[in-house]
Parts: C-alpha cells; sequence; structure tokens
C-alpha cells in the first residue's frame, strides 16, 4: 500500500510541469488611486433626468437616422487640485449595446430605437468601449469646478423605429486623467 502511494506521488510530481506550464499568456493589471475629488453639484444627489422630446418614427425610419438632440450638463465643484483635467467615464453597464456603443431601450415598447451620448462637440461616445477608447471628453478645472456638456438623441440603429416609450441608463464616474 505504501509504495502504491509512493508511486502515485511521483506520477502526480512528474505531472506538474506540465501543469503548471499550460498557461498561454497573462494580464497584467495597472491602476492608480489619486486623492484628487469633486463634488457632482448638479442633478439630485448625482443623478440626471434627461427628457428626449417626442418625435414621429418618421424621423428615425432609415438606418442610423437620428432625433431629438437634447444637452445634460453634469457640473463639479469643489475638485482637487483646482487646475487639472476631469472627465467623465461612463461604465458599460445592462443597457450598454455592446455591438455598437449606444444605450439599449429598456421597455417593452418602442422597438428598434437605442440613445446615443455625444460629447459637448457632438463626437459621438463608444460606451462599449474602455475609457482609452470611448472617446469622452476631457475639461480643464477652472478654479476647482467644471461643467461637462453632453447631448443624447434617439438612434435607429439598424431598420425603422416602432412607436413607443424609451428608458435607458448608464452609470458614469469621474477621472482625472
Amino acid at each position: 500500500m505504501r509504495l502504491h502511494t509512493l508511486a502515485s506521488v511521483i506520477a502526480l510530481t512528474a505531472l506538474a510541469p506540465a501543469i503548471s506550464q499550460a498557461a498561454d499568456g497573462s494580464i497584467t493589471i495597472n491602476g492608480r488611486i489619486v486623492t484628487n475629488t469633486c463634488t457632482i453639484s448638479s442633478g439630485a444627489a448625482g443623478k440626471h433626468a434627461v427628457t428626449l422630446p417626442t418625435v414621429s418614427t418618421s424621423a428615425l425610419s432609415t438606418p442610423n437616422a437620428v432625433a431629438g438632440l437634447t444637452p445634460v450638463t453634469i457640473s463639479l465643484t469643489g475638485c482637487t487640485p483646482a487646475n487639472h483635467k476631469v472627465a467623465l467615464y461612463f461604465e458599460p453597464g445592462a443597457d450598454t449595446d455592446m455591438a455598437n456603443g449606444y444605450l439599449k431601450n429598456g421597455t417593452a415598447t418602442g422597438s428598434n430605437v437605442e440613445i446615443q451620448l455625444l460629447n459637448a462637440d457632438k463626437s459621438a461616445i463608444a460606451l462599449n468601449l474602455p475609457k482609452a477608447n470611448q472617446n469622452s471628453q476631457e475639461v480643464d478645472l477652472s478654479s476647482g469646478a467644471a461643467n461637462l456638456t453632453y447631448f443624447a438623441q434617439y438612434i435607429a440603429p439598424t431598420t425603422p423605429a416602432t412607436a413607443g416609450d424609451v428608458t435607458a441608463s448608464t452609470a458614469f464616474t469621474v477621472i482625472y486623467p
């Protein structure tokens, strides 16, 4: 019995190098934590409600048609250091369409319509990408404050939109690039 156990241990030990070398690659994760802080002074406790205008389905009758451009401003105060850059990172979540970077409609009506977020210069923000590729604008802080203006609009990604309600949401994190 003891000889059988010893043989089993030797056999497993011989396999250990093969098992430990089975990896094809690795991931190194780097990050940085800073003492920068900002207070979101707009919205209700940092939460912003945006109501897009009611539009006709004819405005969204072709693929990638857009309508209802509506501004939303995120105001930051009390930022330290007072003169630096600040940006928002839009976190991919349940409403993020990972295929195109828009926000999916979370209601049972209003099919084939999503929400697109844009920067102040109306360039598209790709919500499905990491911060480095998301294209979210960076803004200079002035005396510890900044206003980040964005736009939201309806978009019909592939085929004409149908009538109904539209609801979507995304979370964001204030970052200090």
